[in-house]
């Protein structure tokens, strides 16, 4: 299947990256201050995984036989990842925590992912589908509180309002949220919803807060990239089925949504309210896109960067890592040095477990004393959800 854009889409599309192209050197400065963001995300900072390789190699006297055969093991999935997550601390966020007690409105039975349900089941009942004005309209001055008020008093919004709204809600009770954005050609922005991110899973779980459905394959909650590539395949298996949030809207007549997730586009960005932008600035739009097409599509006519390796768009959220920093020999053992570094934009805690014991607290490096033979150290973080995220587990093999 060829892209069904026409002329005039192609047309646009070519003044749009010339219109980006010469807009990226006016507003170099976004970028940069993008950048300077992005290096929050990472705990103490960004970690450079060849240089961090070296570094065992440069241990001032390292024992004869020490052996990390994992070591930081991974670690290149989550460096440049250019994504800026909202601050938990934003005013907005925290108004509309208060304003709805959204963690009553996540609180129950179940696990993470139960609870991520609830809030969508929620989110999906404000309002019904339609084409009223927004509160503070549909832009960077979108006002959630006033929106979902407005919506239970019988105003209707479309799926952009509804995933935007959503991307604020599930920040606000600390999940990484992105905006995705799904299209049949490519070239028509034709729907919308959140993603955020799962622990209870370790990966991104696709919400639609406006047709009010998830997808799963075997119960396992699905992104918008595995319903891009893997979707047509679950469905021909019999393996993909769609989880109804809540009753359907009475405006939205019930489609096949499948076909919708040919292309998607995520945008690289959840401060909307909080970092504005001039327009054309390549800290936004289309410079600060990614998107990912089943493999029928071809080059399209766009600014925006082909992603379609699974482990950069659907990058890892909430992952610790042990950084070694000093090797030395200690009363008949070894006395090593470590640091946890994390990628976790809303982390609340660090922790360790030593050989399968409790997972305990750690606010910086600290100095375990290990014996001769194999020993196991996992390292985790706890994020603003309350989950905690996947376990990393070093391996090292002391004389």
């Amino acid at each position: 299947m060829k892209p069904r854009g026409s002329l005039i889409q192609l047309g646009r599309a070519g003044l749009r990256i010339a219109a980006v192209n010469v807009l990226k050197r006016l507003y170099r400065a976004d970028s940069l201050a993008a950048a300077a963001l992005v290096r929050r995300n990472w705990i103490p900072g960004p970690l450079e995984s060849d240089s961090e390789r070296a570094r065992l190699d440069s241990l001032r006297g390292p024992p004869p036989g020490l052996e990390c055969p994992d070591y930081l093991a991974g670690v290149e999935i989550a460096a440049g990842i250019p994504f800026v997550y909202e601050s938990l601390d934003a005013p907005h966020l925290e108004r509309l925590r208060q304003a709805f007690d959204l963690a009553g409105v996540i609180r129950g039975p179940g696990g993470e992912y139960q609870a991520m349900i609830r809030l969508a089941t929620w989110l999906g009942s404000r309002w019904d589908h339609g084409l009223d004005a927004v509160p503070g309209g549909s832009g960077a001055d979108l006002d959630a509180v006033e929106t979902i008020r407005e919506g239970m008093r019988g105003k209707m919004y479309w799926c952009e309002i509804a995933a935007k709204v959503a991307v604020e809600a599930f920040t606000a009770m600390g999940w990484p949220a992105r905006m995705a954005t799904a299209s049949r050609d490519g070239f028509t922005w034709e729907h919308a919803l959140v993603e955020a991110w799962c622990d209870e899973y370790s990966k991104w779980v696709a919400m639609d807060t406006d047709f009010n459905v998830c997808f799963e394959a075997d119960g396992v909650p699905l992104s918008c990239f595995d319903l891009c590539h893997d979707g047509p395949e679950l469905r021909s298996r019999g393996r993909l089925t769609a989880r109804i949030l809540g009753a359907a809207k009475p405006g939205l007549p019930l489609i096949d949504l499948l076909p919708y997730f040919a292309y998607v586009h995520i945008d690289l960005r959840s401060d909307w309210r909080t970092r504005r932008l001039r327009a054309g600035s390549p800290a936004g739009g289309d410079l600060a896109t990614w998107w990912t097409a089943r493999a029928e599509f071809g080059r399209l006519l766009t600014p925006k960067r082909r992603m379609d390796a699974r482990a950069r768009f659907d990058w890892p959220v909430n992952r610790a890592w042990t950084r070694l920093e000093k090797v030395r020999a200690d009363k008949g053992g070894f006395a090593l040095t470590v640091a946890i570094h994390a990628y976790a934009p809303f982390a609340t805690r660090l922790q360790f477990s030593l050989n399968g014991d409790e997972w305990r607290d750690v606010a910086g490096p600290m100095e375990l004393l290990l014996t001769s033979g194999e020993h196991r150290l996992s390292t985790r973080v706890v994020s603003g959800s309350g989950w905690a995220g996947k376990a990393e587990t070093l391996h090292l093999r002391l004389p």
